[in-house]
């Protein structure tokens, strides 16, 4: 599992998502490689259009079943919601359309229920929030839920918003546009800091050697 990052920054679908489905089968996928593994899974579906696959390990990883009349039940989204969010989508891609937006429909108001009503706050959902508001089409709300997360700077993975399926059709919005450009100098100012502490010896230098990896 530690090999999955390295292998989505390389652009390497196929490797990363076998090593995401590797570590769901041997049980070393821990909740913090939850958004990287499914991103690696969406990819890999659409390259290889094995949809199934991917389905049938998102639905296993969210523990999502649904009633005879196909209305989703989520159990409590403690964590991250990034399963079910990849969940929907890949419905969605692979032609259920109508399921995936009640899927999605049902983890976003899963999402509010234990952000808010629970009190647990929107650190979990930064990533899943704006993912999930972009495949239902809802445009105005996956920006707000954009500028609120980088407001708030608690992205973990900025740089794959460029490439991520979910944004195509906003992709050349001049909003979007500008998100990015947002990013890119977040991006350059924090790694400003990190060159800066790393030049004082107050963070240890772990850019260079076997196995770094160059991060955009």
């Amino acid at each position: 599992i530690q090999r999955l990052v390295p292998l989505i920054h390389a652009g390497n679908w196929r490797r990363a998502a076998e090593a995401a489905y590797t570590a769901l089968a041997d049980s070393t996928y821990m909740p913090i490689n939850e958004p990287w593994g499914v991103f690696a899974l969406r990819m890999d579906a659409r390259l290889t259009h094995d949809f199934r696959r991917a389905r049938i390990a998102l639905e296993r990883l969210c523990g999502v079943t649904w009633s005879a009349n196909g209305i989703p039940i989520l159990p409590t989204q403690l964590g991250m919601a990034s399963a079910s969010v990849g969940l929907g989508d890949m419905l969605i891609a692979s032609g259920e359309r109508d399921r995936g937006e009640r899927l999605l429909r049902a983890s976003l108001a899963d999402m509010e229920y234990v952000a808010h009503d629970l009190r647990r706050g929107d650190l979990w959902y930064v990533n899943d929030r704006p993912i999930a508001l972009a495949l239902l089409g809802d445009r105005k709300a996956a920006y707000e839920a954009l500028h609120r997360t980088i407001d708030q700077g608690l992205v973990s993975s900025w740089w794959l918003l460029g490439i991520d399926p979910a944004f195509e059709a906003m992709a050349s919005d001049p909003e979007f546009r500008a998100l990015q450009v947002r990013i890119k100098a977040k991006m350059a100012a924090e790694r400003q800091v990190l060159d800066r502490l790393r030049a004082e010896g107050r963070v240890p230098d772990r850019g260079t050697g076997p196995g770094s990896v160059n991060r955009p």
